[in-house]
């Protein structure tokens, strides 16, 4: 096809596991002890937190299976099943509130419910403009 691969690296390890090279013996042992690494601080991540609640051989918690949450609740990873607010409101009360976190909505949308791109830059344009005028910057 005509297409021609360049890697520029300042390393020799730069281009490790690049999937258009041939694989390297070396590159996958590297892989593997990261890979065994990290599965070692996340079981004692998980042992410290869930201790002897957990209901299970680790053979069994810790060999990459998954669960629904109500298998998770038999084993002992979890404390319970809910959604935020209800446990937010059994925890604190009823008289919680959480906010809703969204994106900030221009004028001519919360008034007119419209959302155009160039209406929103062309009032910011004029509100920048008034300020700039207004204060006589």
């Amino acid at each position: 096809m005509g297409v021609e691969r360049r890697v520029h690296t300042a390393g020799t390890k730069k281009a490790i596991l690049d999937p258009f090279q041939a694989e390297d013996p070396d590159d996958v042992a590297h892989l593997k002890n990261l890979q065994a690494d990290i599965h070692e601080q996340f079981k004692a991540y998980v042992r410290d937190r869930r201790g002897d609640r957990l209901k299970a051989e680790e053979d069994k918690l810790f060999n990459g299976e998954f669960w629904t949450g109500s298998r998770s609740l038999t084993l002992r990873l979890v404390d319970g099943i809910g959604d935020l607010r209800t446990v937010m409101r059994d925890k604190y009360g009823e008289k919680v509130r959480l906010r809703v976190v969204a994106e900030r909505r221009g004028w001519l949308e919360r008034r007119l419910g419209m959302r155009v791109a160039w209406t929103e830059e062309l009032l910011d344009a004029v509100e920048a403009r008034s300020l700039w005028a207004r204060f006589g910057l």
